[in-house]
């Protein structure tokens, strides 16, 4: 009876099936978890690269139109690389920012509904970061704000989505003022 149970716990049977059935789980959550690390990072930077264009194209414009809105934040839905539409929330807002450093809004646009409408003359000093009010004393600036949702392929390893958020800044290239002309567009911006 002895001998047995040297036997049993020598034997090398098996090892390899239970080796496996313990470190298959945490293979898998390993493999799927950076498939959606990689993915989130992919529309991180698809959301800055967004951001960045919305503003850099509009500060383009020596005015702009409200199809020149549409048309910019459709470039910028397109360079996202958002999975829908609804995915992606845009805001692009042209500011002046006076001698005293008070930035006041020109226009403000929207895509979607999380961003709030911003009235022209409203004052949003404080939105703005102290730097750039300082060296953009007596003169415009164009701000593109983004919110995408990333909705993770694998539910079950992470919370149901993230919200990422980008700013960019811009000073308009051509003029020393950049209006809104008409108060409508096709977008609805």
């Amino acid at each position: 009876m002895i001998r047995h149970r040297k036997d049993f716990l020598h034997a090398k049977r098996g090892t390899a099936a239970v080796e496996f059935a313990l470190l298959l789980p945490v293979m898998l959550v390993v493999l799927f978890g950076s498939l959606e690390a990689t993915g989130l990072i992919i529309a991180n930077r698809g959301g800055e690269k967004a951001a960045a264009a919305l503003a850099d194209v509009s500060s383009r414009f020596t005015a702009m139109s409200g199809q020149d809105i549409c048309d910019v934040m459709t470039g910028a839905t397109a360079v996202s690389g958002a999975a829908s539409r609804a995915d992606l929330q845009l805001r692009l807002t042209s500011i002046n920012i006076d001698s005293n450093a008070i930035a006041r809004v020109e226009f403000s646009a929207l895509q979607g509904s999380a961003f709030a409408r911003q009235s022209q003359g409203t004052v949003i000093t404080n939105d703005i970061p102290q730097n750039l009010r300082e060296t953009s004393r007596s003169s415009p600036i164009m701000r593109a704000e983004l919110r995408l949702t990333y909705r993770p392929t694998f539910v079950f390893l992470f919370a149901p989505s993230f919200t990422l958020r980008h700013v960019e800044y811009r000073r308009p290239r051509l003029v020393s003022q950049l209006p809104r002309t008409g108060t409508t567009s096709p977008c609805g911006a």
